[in-house]
């Protein structure tokens, strides 16, 4: 059977991927912060934050994540964690702005390269969940903006470098209603204004 592993899977947009691959008959692993909320086939409970400053933490989930492959016939990576953390350069501080890029873009670099050395598949997939602020943004978004116009170069980049064996894609989400944008909005939002600016609305 075959699998898919999710990252930021208890989020909005990650809930809603990891339901979708489970009504299409795949075993499904994710992971995020906290408890499960998917009734998935694996979790990880772990902070990207962590494992990309700890090596001794990525040598560990390595180690973890190849002993299921067993089990676990992985077709498709999908980089979904993210944090948008907002504020204007002024109050931006340089903890957090490294802190976005290392769930948002540096997570995603680390769990692609783990991932290009388990696919068993000749037609395996990294889709990294990226946003329109990678090019088109708006004022107190630097931190996320950048980030996830890294995480798109990246993607360019490893679409090339692994186009031969792995199928590496960028989905760009306009707003979508979850948690983290009204989070982000800090709940003073208007969603049908927001709808307007959106072809499909």
């Amino acid at each position: 059977m075959k699998s898919i592993f999710i990252t930021g899977s208890n989020g909005g947009i990650g809930s809603a991927i990891a339901k979708y691959f489970k009504n299409k008959n795949y075993k499904v692993v994710g992971l995020d912060l906290g408890k499960d909320i998917n009734n998935l086939d694996a979790f990880f409970n772990i902070d990207l934050n962590n494992l990309v400053l700890q090596k001794n933490a990525r040598e560990i989930f390595k180690k973890e994540v190849e002993s299921i492959s067993t089990e676990f016939d992985f077709h498709c990576l999908v980089n979904n964690a993210a944090i948008q953390i907002t504020g204007s350069i002024k109050d931006m501080s340089t903890e957090d702005f490294v802190r976005t890029f290392n769930i948002n873009t540096i997570a995603p670099f680390f769990l692609s390269k783990l991932f290009s050395g388990i696919f068993s598949k000749s037609n395996a997939n990294i889709i990294n969940i990226g946003s329109i602020h990678s090019k088109l943004t708006k004022q107190d978004f630097s931190a996320y903006a950048a980030s996830k116009a890294a995480l798109l170069s990246l993607t360019k980049s490893l679409s090339i470098e692994l186009g031969q064996k792995i199928r590496v894609n960028s989905v760009q989400p306009a707003a979508v209603d979850t948690t983290m944008l009204r989070t982000g909005f800090r709940n003073n939002i208007d969603l049908k204004d927001l709808k307007s600016n959106h072809p499909t609305n």
